[in-house]
């Protein structure tokens, strides 16, 4: 007998495949199954009489069997499980080999239980199940139980860890969701709250920088970092940049290596084999004009190359001149310039028939003074000549004086950021200027909801902003009772409240950003607790190291103090009066939780 799983192999022209609703079955064609069926009944016929038959022979433990339709044959009848194989993590196959024809097969119950694992003595953890014990497969993995997010305090990341008993586990991610995060400016993480530097900017090549060594990619921000450092390897090419000098009449150019990467000019030259001399760059040495006379040849002014072996000029020869008259036209006087009428004259000597005709005075037109304005000029009294072409005035411009404005600070709110008013005294004329952002929400007492929420309205002078957000759970054990506590409203899981104390400060090197909070009171089992937090919108902040708390004294009358931990075990903390204020320190820097808990315990009488 063969088991197929799925088709095997390759079926051939003797075998059918039908699909089902869960697996694929590959059975002979009916007729050779009808012949089989025959046969085995008769054989197992046989070895059942001859079991019964023999003696002492009883019939061994009755097979594990599963009930289905045979596609070999198409019966359905109870059928012997041979072996299970795992499917995935929930199932697996039932392997069984039909009753009536013999053929073995597979499928998936889905809707029965046999199909799922089961079993195994072993413990689940976050990454280990059970052993099922039909097909050897683990299953059942609790998965990590992951706590809530913590700011590594390293300017960078954030993790969680599993809250499991006896599991390590540790996820780490780096910070993010705050656009304002660059590689110099610290951003608050979205996630965790924890501030962090964003990754540093860098262009793509060609926008590299470079010394006589190196080359590299700066960081378009903090201009420090460098990516992509990497040694020169200079060439011969033909970079603009590193061109020492150009072709010449008679030479080709020559040039520096450069980089072919970043093209920094090297100290080598070279003469370019590639380029051909420059007919048009000559080494030329200028040359006066000699002008002719009505005897003698002259020339224009001429260039003509100074270099051996070229033999470029620019001379031509003029020949020798004849006198020749050039007309004049006339040109009439101005108020300040001498006119002439038409005239002829030689070019080549100093024949004229040129007269001169005097010089017109101004006719002048007076003009009434007018005051500045802050932004437009004015003009005291003055006259201009109004004859045509003639610009003469003796306007003299008064500058604009400019604003004078008067300063006004408007401060910012919740819903509006703040500025500098500048009003002009004279004019009314303004602008803003110094804008500041809109500040946050500065919310006072926060009261539970009663849904694992607390909310609180901010305190600002005509904000009326109400916050919402879930409640800060810390978790303590006391009295063998686990209970939870949001130190930021005061709910405890007994059902007792811890109420806010006022007045309270906080001093420390490294205190967090947030507000300080205190709250006291009585919890179910009889026992007085004080909570020591700092929250911001409603979440919790974690010190850094140790904090100076100050209250009010009357609230420590006739008690000690006793530092809950978090296996229940308790810690004396002294405290000191001074005045009308209580003073005790509080060390954070290898605390588990960003609240401390402790007991007030009344003093024998």
């Amino acid at each position: 007998m063969q088991i197929s799983r799925f088709t095997a192999s390759k079926p051939d022209e003797k075998s059918i495949c039908q699909p089902t609703t869960s697996f694929v079955r590959c059975y002979p064609n009916f007729k050779e199954a009808t012949k089989m069926k025959k046969k085995s009944f008769a054989i197992l016929l046989a070895a059942a009489l001859l079991l019964y038959l023999l003696p002492g022979m009883a019939p061994e433990a009755k097979a594990e069997t599963i009930r289905d339709k045979c596609r070999f044959c198409n019966t359905t009848a109870d059928h012997e499980i041979t072996r299970f194989e795992r499917f995935n993590d929930d199932y697996h196959y039932v392997i069984y080999i039909c009753s009536h024809c013999g053929n073995g097969s597979y499928a998936l119950f889905k809707g029965n239980p046999i199909s799922l694992h089961s079993g195994g003595t072993e413990t689940p953890t976050c990454t280990t199940g059970k052993t099922c014990t039909r097909c050897g497969t683990q299953y059942g993995k609790l998965g990590h139980d992951w706590g809530a997010w913590q700011s590594r305090g390293n300017n960078s990341e954030h993790f969680r860890t599993c809250q499991r008993d006896g599991c390590d586990a540790v996820e780490t991610v780096g910070c993010s969701g705050d656009s304002r995060a660059t590689c110099i400016e610290l951003g608050i993480c979205t996630t965790c709250g924890g501030r962090y530097y964003g990754a540093h900017a860098f262009l793509a090549p060609p926008n590299w920088d470079s010394d006589a060594e190196n080359h590299w990619l700066s960081c378009t921000v903090c201009r420090k970092a460098k990516t992509q450092v990497g040694a020169h390897y200079f060439v011969q090419g033909t970079v603009s940049s590193c061109l020492k000098s150009a072709a010449t009449c008679v030479s080709p150019p020559v040039y520096y290596t450069n980089c072919a990467y970043c093209y920094h000019k090297g100290t080598d030259t070279y003469l370019s084999t590639w380029e051909r001399p420059d007919p048009n760059n000559h080494d030329l040495v200028h040359h006066d004009a000699k002008a002719p006379t009505c005897t003698e040849i002259g020339w224009d002014e001429y260039d003509a190359c100074q270099r051996e072996g070229c033999t470029y000029t620019t001379k031509v020869e003029l020949p020798a001149l004849k006198h020749k008259l050039v007309h004049h036209d006339a040109k009439a006087p101005t108020c300040t310039e001498i006119g002439w009428n038409e005239y002829d004259t030689c070019s080549r000597c100093d024949y004229t028939t040129y007269q001169e005709i005097p010089a017109l005075k101004h006719k002048l037109v007076h003009h009434d003074a007018k005051a500045p304005t802050c932004t437009e000029i004015g003009w005291e009294e003055y006259d201009t000549c109004q004859r045509a072409g003639c610009d003469y005035t003796t306007k003299v411009e008064i500058p604009a004086p400019g604003h004078d404005y008067t300063e006004k600070v408007v401060k910012p709110t919740c819903g509006k950021g703040g500025y500098t008013l500048h009003t002009c005294k004279k004019c009314n004329d303004s602008y803003k200027d110094h804008q500041t952002k809109t500040l946050l929400h500065w919310y006072g007492e926060w009261t539970s909801n009663g849904d694992g929420t607390h909310s609180a309205t901010c305190k600002r002078k005509d904000c009326k902003h109400v916050g919402k957000t879930e409640c800060a759970i810390v978790e303590f054990k006391q009295d063998e009772a686990t209970r939870t506590l949001c130190s930021v409203c005061g709910n405890v899981s007994d059902g007792t409240h811890l109420a806010l104390v006022e007045e309270v400060k906080a001093e420390g090197e490294h205190l967090p950003y947030g507000e300080l909070v205190l709250r006291m009171g009585e919890t179910a089992n009889g026992n007085t607790l004080l909570s020591v937090c700092f929250e911001v919108s409603g979440k919790l902040t974690r010190p850094k190291g140790e904090v100076k708390i100050t209250m009010p004294a009357e609230l420590l009358n006739g008690v000690t103090l006793a530092l809950l931990n978090a296996d229940d075990t308790e810690i004396d903390l002294p405290y000191i009066v001074e005045g009308e204020n209580a003073v005790f320190t509080l060390d954070f820097t290898d605390a588990e939780i960003p609240t401390a808990l402790i007991r007030l315990i009344p003093t024998a009488e």
